[in-house]
């Protein structure tokens, strides 16, 4: 199987790229962000894609005699292309909707990236980071039940197949083991896994692709509160008060000209008080960042 070291240049250019290998974009809240057309758009372009440019020898070259399922390049190319296109939405407009303009730039930037880079370097590239996606949920987790694991429920809720044979991949490399307590069956590291874990980490780090992925990541799951400040009343009754009192202590006074940044959604701005305080003779520039703007990678 290709190491770490093989894939740092394929990492690298992923992250200097518009490229995201990060499902969760394109899936949040129990539903993906496609419309069906869409969706039958991206699973049909990258069927087509595979199916020209895939070849079995790729297998060996990347993963030797480790067992690979035989969904893994077709499943790698639609979920890069879909996440893709979430991603380049974002980037665009500051919104989640995805449209065939962004899913066809989405398969053009997919295809090019593989022919450019290797379809076995990809692929190695999309195991390695799925493979951290397993490894940092059981890390975090501890253990999971076996069945939780296959599923993805608890970290990769997107899947519609079982991770099985993401399992025995794992166990082949003696990253993770299957062990029984209490009549069932649970999935754990391996201190070899923890170990693997810290270098998949200090890569994704390193290249800057762990922060641009993180990073898309908030921006998705921010864009998901449709009422975000219901969301706060709940969260935290008390929080106008607090603001309001964050108020008199500045000593903002009318007339001033007054800069906010990261003004959210204006609950400072507006519901504690800030334009109200300065008055008609002063004035406030509020400013929070969006992903349209945005003219970070």
């Amino acid at each position: 199987m290709y190491q770490v070291e093989d894939v740092r240049h394929v990492i690298a250019d992923l992250t200097n790229s518009s490229l995201v290998v990060s499902p969760w974009l394109a899936y949040v809240g129990g539903r993906v962000r496609f419309d069906s057309c869409i969706s039958d758009m991206l699973y049909w372009g990258t069927r087509d894609f595979t199916q020209a440019h895939w070849r079995r020898e790729y297998l060996t070259k990347a993963f030797g005699t480790l067992p690979v399922h035989s969904r893994f390049p077709r499943t790698a190319v639609f979920e890069t292309a879909a996440s893709t296109a979430a991603f380049l939405a974002y980037e665009q407009t500051g919104r989640p909707s995805v449209t065939e303009r962004h899913a066809t730039d989405a398969l053009h930037v997919t295809e090019d990236f593989i022919l450019q880079h290797g379809f076995d370097y990809f692929l190695s590239s999309y195991v390695m980071l799925t493979m951290y996606e397993n490894h940092n949920a059981l890390n975090y987790y501890g253990q999971m039940r076996e069945g939780d694991f296959l599923s993805g429920r608890l970290h990769r809720p997107w899947v519609d197949y079982e991770l099985d044979d993401e399992l025995i991949l794992s166990c082949e490399l003696g990253t993770a083991e299957l062990f029984v307590d209490s009549g069932e069956r649970f999935v754990r590291l391996t201190t070899k896994g923890r170990d693997r874990l810290s270098d998949y980490y200090a890569l994704l780090k390193e290249t800057g692709y762990l922060d641009k992925r993180n990073r898309s990541l908030r921006i998705s799951h921010f864009s998901e509160m449709e009422d975000y400040d219901s969301v706060v009343q709940q969260i935290a009754p008390t929080a106008g008060d607090l603001r309001r009192s964050f108020l008199d202590f500045t000593t903002i006074q009318p007339g001033m000209r007054v800069l906010e940044i990261g003004c959210g959604s204006g609950s400072f701005t507006f519901d504690a008080g800030l334009v109200d305080l300065v008055g008609p003779n002063g004035s406030v520039v509020a400013t929070d960042p969006a992903p349209a703007c945005s003219s970070a990678p």
